[in-house]
């Protein structure tokens, strides 16, 4: 317990001795040399900055990315379905154009079509105006 108090006190008498010394102006300058360090290579924080804006162009996109493939997409297109059902019911393409022509002559004729394949699922419509035409006259 003695030896634990001769060293404390050793320690505390000698701490006001060594803070008294005075640097002399090469010490200085070293110090302040060392504070300061090497000056800053602008190439340097240059490619930094850039790394941090690509960084953040890629943060916006993946957020895009995310926020569209969260939106519903459009199960429904008419373009594809009118050749899905081309295919499984074997029509031909010029097939096709005969529904669209009929339909459309349908449509001037007041008959209320929105598809030419309403057609190839009800043919009964192509008899309509002809049947209605002559009890009109």
């Amino acid at each position: 317990m003695r030896v634990m108090i001769v060293i404390f006190t050793f320690v505390i008498c000698q701490l006001p001795f060594a803070a008294s010394a005075a640097p002399t102006q090469e010490e200085v300058f070293q110090s302040i040399q060392n504070n300061l360090g090497p000056q800053i290579d602008g190439s340097k924080v240059f490619a930094l900055f850039l790394a941090a804006v690509g960084v953040a162009v890629v943060l916006v996109v993946l957020s895009k990315r995310q926020k569209r493939a969260a939106q519903p997409q459009k199960l429904n297109h008419q373009g594809k379905l009118m050749r899905e059902l081309m295919k499984s019911a074997g029509l031909t393409r010029n097939e096709a154009k005969m529904l669209g022509t009929i339909a459309e002559q349908l449509q001037t004729a007041g008959q209320p079509l929105r598809n030419p394949l309403t057609l190839m699922l009800c043919p009964s419509l192509t008899r309509r105006p002809t049947e209605e035409a002559p009890s009109e006259e």
